[in-house]
């Protein structure tokens, strides 16, 4: 893992964590220069918890130990206080804000849930994925909400390197899909929260038909994280007065666009020749409209 986007983790797992180590979390977010010269039981006494519990979430984390994560926290402090902090500490957008200083913020945010989970795409596991997905006798893609329109736009880009792809609408459909897949088929789902109920009920159908199931989320603590056999985790951050589906949307996007290209690149001819044989289908289908039109006097 990057030392990078220990807290973007961090962020990511806070929704969805139990009292305790929620308060640890908060304690690193709120301290973050402090905080990683703590030893873990001067962490421990000033979040009132027991020194297990860092250790249970450094482990959460991605970390072997809480040395490690002592390290990447004290790491990532290092490598953001040599870069301006003048965006990142500004970056809630608030009702007083003035049109300039909000467009100014969503920039750097989605600048920054971009780049974030960049850095925490584990490459092992994207290559991993890319095996499974070019060599699926179907692929189930599926979301709700925003992730929807995340989950449309990877089958789409499937298609047209002509991988069999299906991504569902509504949940009865993902439901009966989901019945039918079969070992050797592959489930991609996304939720940013990892706890959307209907993304969990397709995922633990499709683990209980053998199917093997990829998550897309931006919480390494969720359900879905536990329950997928492989996971790609975004980094997005949000502030007070962007909904959840801004940041997730756009870091999700970046995992679909990542997905894309390394399965292009494993089935480079076919690829190829795919997309110039859909390419051909949509622009004739433009220059037909065109023709239609009728002449500007």
């Amino acid at each position: 893992m990057s030392t990078s986007d220990v807290t973007s983790v961090l962020r990511g797992m806070l929704p969805s964590l139990p009292t305790k180590l929620h308060r640890v979390v908060t304690f690193y977010l709120d301290n973050p220069a402090s905080a990683p010269k703590l030893t873990i039981n001067e962490v421990a006494a000033a979040t009132s918890v027991a020194p297990s519990t860092l250790t249970r979430l450094a482990r959460m984390a991605g970390y072997d130990s809480f040395g490690a994560f002592r390290s990447a926290l004290a790491a990532n402090w290092a490598i953001r206080s040599y870069t301006s902090r003048e965006d990142e500490a500004s970056s809630d957008i608030s009702a007083d804000d003035d049109l300039a200083s909000v467009v100014k913020k969503i920039a750097y945010l989605d600048t920054e849930s971009v780049a974030s989970t960049a850095r925490s795409i584990d490459l092992d596991v994207l290559a991993r994925v890319t095996e499974r997905l070019v060599g699926a006798r179907r692929i189930l893609i599926f979301g709700v909400g925003a992730s929807h329109i995340v989950a449309s736009d990877l089958h789409q880009k499937l298609l047209r390197i002509s991988l069999p792809a299906h991504s569902p609408g509504e949940i009865h459909t993902a439901l009966t899909m989901a019945a039918l897949l079969r070992p050797g088929d592959l489930l991609i789902a996304f939720s940013h929260s990892g706890a959307t109920p209907e993304v969990l009920d397709v995922a633990h159908i499709a683990r209980e038909r053998g199917c093997g199931v990829l998550a897309v989320t931006n919480d390494r603590s969720s359900e879905l994280a536990r329950l997928a056999d492989d996971v790609l985790f975004t980094a997005a951050y949000e502030t007070s007065f962007r909904a959840g589906a801004t940041g997730s949307r756009l870091a999700q996007l970046t995992v679909v666009d990542c997905l894309f290209i390394a399965a292009a690149q494993q089935t480079l001819d076919e690829s190829q020749r795919a997309l110039e044989l859909t390419f051909d289908a949509i622009q004739s289908r433009r220059r037909n409209s065109a023709a239609a039109k009728p002449a500007t006097p």
